[in-house]
């Protein structure tokens, strides 16, 4: 006897691959500094370049020599009117990745430490000229003085990165990365110059102990604004971020006399 044999089962139906939404409908990024639709690595409406997440090395310097010649624009008067009327709120800005609409930080440090070096050098200089003292150990005095003159602004700019470090130590669980915290002490150490600044004008010695104090009280705001916390924290990381500060410059100074020392007496 025959059997009949079953005919094959037919193939399950195939579910269909969903379909790829269309170019309109997929989002595109925005710029951080505007908001416009991005349709490239620059804003078509501002001209601000698009970082993924924190900004580079490559890029931040890049974008700074792109500008450091271009010594006024309009960004220079509102730049400086923010750094002093609200303390940490460039910082912000920049960590938003709002950055067209200011000075880059350490274009603003340049541009303001240039200021303060040229106050210096005309409106108080130290000479044993001035002090109608002409023997050998002055002249030996003033050789160094110079040295150590012609030094301080590396010198300072050399206290940045490690104060940074600092920064980024009290602050790391906020913003993980050290390029963050960077623009934090340019914008710090530009207002330490503007404070400066005054008691030099105004050739007033009491008026550097209100800038010492300024600063700090300036620190103190400014960590509020930058890395939201509350009064008596921001203060008392000010006073470690404050007291770690003049040890870095102490240090300088020290590095400082040593190569003046060093340059003096081989000359």
């Amino acid at each position: 006897m025959s059997h009949a044999v079953p005919a094959p089962a037919a193939p399950e139906p195939i579910e269909s691959a969903p379909a790829l939404p269309a170019a309109a409908e997929i989002p595109a990024p925005h710029c951080l500094n505007c908001h416009a639709a991005l349709h490239g690595p620059f804003c078509a409406q501002c001209g601000q370049e698009h970082v993924e997440g924190p900004m580079p090395v490559r890029a931040y310097l890049a974008d700074g020599m792109n500008t450091l010649f271009e010594w006024w624009d309009d960004k220079v008067p509102r730049s400086l009117w923010v750094l002093v009327r609200r303390p940490g709120l460039l910082t912000r800005e920049f960590q938003a990745g709002r950055r067209v609409a200011w000075l880059l930080p350490w274009r603003l440090y340049f541009l303001v430490s240039v200021v303060f070096f040229l106050l210096v050098n005309l409106l108080d200089p130290v000479t044993t000229a001035s002090l109608g003292v002409q023997d050998m150990e002055a002249q030996r005095a003033e050789a160094m003085n110079r040295a150590i003159a012609d030094m301080l602004p590396a010198l300072l700019l050399g206290v940045v990165p490690f104060f940074t470090i600092g920064v980024w130590g009290l602050h790391r669980r906020r913003h993980p990365y050290y390029m963050q915290h960077l623009a934090f002490s340019f914008h710090y150490l530009a207002f330490v110059f503007l404070a400066f600044s005054v008691p030099v004008v105004v050739r007033a010695a009491w008026l550097w102990n209100v800038a010492m104090l300024g600063i700090y009280a300036y620190l103190v705001l400014a960590l509020r604004q930058a890395y939201p916390q509350r009064a008596g924290a921001a203060a008392a990381r000010a006073a470690v971020l404050f007291a770690y500060f003049w040890v870095l410059v102490l240090f300088a100074m020290v590095v400082g006399l040593m190569v003046a020392a060093i340059r003096t007496a081989v000359g």
